[in-house]
């Protein structure tokens, strides 16, 4: 005989069973989908890998803005969009794998990394004057000069106290500096020449009265700040896609704080201990005060757009920092060039571009190309002096990633900074 409390056990039994078997079916069940998804997520991973490295080698992607979707293994499961516009003298790079509601995506600064096998520290343009140096300067790397060649300098009690005039190969430079793609110039000097902001396709309006902070992806559209008046950025933190434009003046003091951003006006100044990545465009006069750093990857850049009497000119003050590039830029047929001044105790890593007028009395890490030095006293302008300047490019970072308006044709894309 059995028990009647045996039919209640035998329940019992089959209801544990049947929700352990249950519950088995059902973690494995979301154990596929899981795995499903992981391996659905690193595929979106590696096809924005692939579309990233299908971006870098794209030939001329630097010549202007590119949006489209590329099938990755023409298999039509396996899609990336790829899009890329300048950002100032770098190129922003974006990719977006996607699949569903699931998105895998990455925004990043890129341009052409440097020729290493050429070591150029100095191009200075043939005007029929040779190049004298005094004091302390060194020049480390090849140098292309003119057919008048290098020799020693005597200025004011001031001789050149080294053996070697320069260490490296010299070649004969041409009249003209090397050319650059001025297609990433074009948007400023178009806005730089227009004294109304509502003529420049900038879009928000904002007063500098309050302070201010906002941070804006490189995923979204880009946000225009701009004012017919002048723009005072103390005590705003701003980051990210964002453009300032003043059709009078932009300050910026110690208290900003800036990252990535354009800031585009006839007269910028940044004031002592300022310490940010920016990318400035000005027409008539780019200031930075002493004891500013600008870190990688940070512009300096003066445009010309009119030829006309007037000498813009770019100071750099004592004692910055900058890692990234110094430009100026006029029209050929413009008699007043431009003017850069690097101040003494300077460092920069980078490229210093000059077309017109160089003083240069800090150390540039990396190349220098101009069209003249100038060296000033009190008392006297000297032509194509230098004087305790220290140019070598045997110490800029052999993995440094310049801007795009130097590539070559056949120049290697390297990401220059990962944005998000």
């Amino acid at each position: 005989m059995v028990k009647a409390g045996s039919l209640f056990f035998v329940i019992v039994i089959s209801l544990i069973i049947g929700v352990l078997s249950s519950s088995l079916l059902l973690l494995s069940y979301y154990q596929r989908i899981r795995t499903s998804q992981n391996d659905l997520t690193r595929r979106l991973a590696l096809n924005t890998e692939s579309g990233k490295v299908l971006l870098l080698n794209w030939q001329k992607t630097h010549l202007g803005p590119l949006d489209t979707t590329v099938d990755l293994y023409e298999n039509g499961r396996d899609s990336v969009k790829i899009q890329q516009y300048n950002w100032g003298l770098f190129t922003v790079g974006i990719i977006k794998a996607y699949k569903g509601e699931l998105v895998n995506k990455k925004a990043f600064l890129y341009g052409p990394e440097l020729e290493h096998n050429n070591l150029m520290a100095l191009y200075l343009s043939d005007f029929d004057s040779p190049l004298s140096i005094s004091g302390s300067t060194s020049i480390r790397g090849n140098a292309s000069l003119p057919p008048a060649g290098i020799r020693k300098g005597y200025i004011e009690g001031i001789k050149y106290n080294q053996d070697t005039l320069v260490y490296g190969l010299v070649s004969q430079s041409s009249k003209n500096l090397p050319s650059i793609n001025e297609e990433y110039l074009k948007p400023y000097f178009s806005i730089l020449s227009s004294s109304d902001s509502e003529n420049n396709n900038i879009l928000k309006p904002v007063t500098s009265v309050q302070p201010l902070k906002d941070s804006i992806s490189f995923f979204d559209p880009t946000r225009w700040i701009r004012s017919n008046e002048a723009i005072n950025l103390a005590h705003m933190r701003l980051e990210g896609n964002i453009c300032i434009f003043s059709s009078k003046k932009i300050v910026v003091d110690s208290t900003t704080r800036l990252k990535d951003i354009i800031l585009i006006s006839p007269v910028i100044l940044i004031k002592e201990h300022f310490s940010g990545s920016i990318q400035a465009f000005a027409s008539d006069s780019l200031t930075t005060e002493s004891h500013c750093v600008f870190p990688y990857p940070s512009s300096l850049v003066l445009l010309k757009p009119l030829a006309d009497d007037k000498q813009p000119f770019l100071r750099v003050g004592a004692n910055n920092r900058l890692t990234g590039v110094i430009l100026s830029k006029c029209k050929k047929s413009d008699i007043n060039l431009t003017q850069i001044i690097i101040e003494a105790s300077c460092h920069i890593q980078g490229i210093v571009y000059c077309n017109g007028y160089l003083q240069l009395v800090g150390t540039v890490s990396g190349e220098v190309l101009t069209d003249h030095f100038t060296y000033k006293t009190s008392a006297s302008l000297y032509d194509n002096y230098l004087v305790d300047a220290h140019i070598s490019r045997v110490e800029l970072n052999s993995h440094f990633v310049t801007s795009g308006i130097f590539a070559q044709n056949e120049t290697k894309n390297r990401i220059a900074k990962c944005l998000y």
